[in-house]
């Protein structure tokens, strides 16, 4: 018997910290950033799976059983699990809570860098070219990732209205973060040119990819 599986990967205005070998910076996603990968279907491809492994397949938005789309407070996803030992497993560990969030694989095609808070430099993504997977993780980047199993999914534990109005403070508390627009900095530059072939979102660290 499939269940359905409800999560948010990709969190908007909500800024984390990657911590690197070249030096640490916040990053976050715009709430427009995914606007031109969804306007031309670029998501088909994206897969649902575990750890950002395509061997841990749980899901797809070619095959139906992923769907995702844009929120006010990120990008929402609903998958309907298979019949797997692999699902099952997944579905359990949500449940008792030893899952509780998400990652995301993808390319950039755009992003500004800003004085960030404590001297740290944020970098804004505002722009993503490919998304590649969402991925149930056990360390996420972003600690407001959410996923869930069942139950009406993540819309029905945050009403609509609620969500507008969380979105707006969050979007108030972006602002607040950022400085002046800087360059990229030196350090980060070699970095980044990297990173931007594709960069997975697990725990504080990004892994690199090519």
């Amino acid at each position: 018997m499939s269940e359905t599986l409800f999560g948010r990967p990709i969190v908007f205005n909500d800024a984390t910290l990657i911590e690197t070998q070249f030096g640490d910076f916040f990053e976050e996603v715009a709430p427009y950033a995914f606007n031109a990968l969804f306007a031309r279907g670029g998501e088909k491809r994206a897969i649902l799976d575990r750890e950002h492994d395509p061997m841990a397949l749980l899901a797809r938005v070619s095959s139906g059983t992923l769907q995702l789309e844009i929120g006010p407070l990120g990008v929402e996803a609903s998958a309907e699990l298979a019949d797997t030992q692999l699902a099952a497993d997944t579905a359990t560990m949500i449940r008792r809570g030893d899952l509780s969030g998400m990652s995301f694989a993808f390319r950039i095609d755009g992003s500004t860098w800003f004085d960030g808070p404590n001297d740290t430099p944020l970098r804004l993504i505002t722009s993503v070219r490919d998304l590649l997977d969402v991925s149930v993780v056990a360390f996420p980047a972003y600690p407001t990732t959410r996923v869930n199993m069942g139950g009406g999914g993540l819309r029905h534990v945050v009403p609509a209205r609620i969500a507008r109005r969380h979105s707006a403070a969050m979007l108030r508390q972006s602002l607040e973060r950022r400085g002046a627009k800087i360059d990229c900095p030196p350090r980060l530059r070699s970095l980044m040119r990297v990173r931007d072939k594709k960069t997975v979102r697990l725990g504080a660290v990004s892994l690199v990819t090519r």
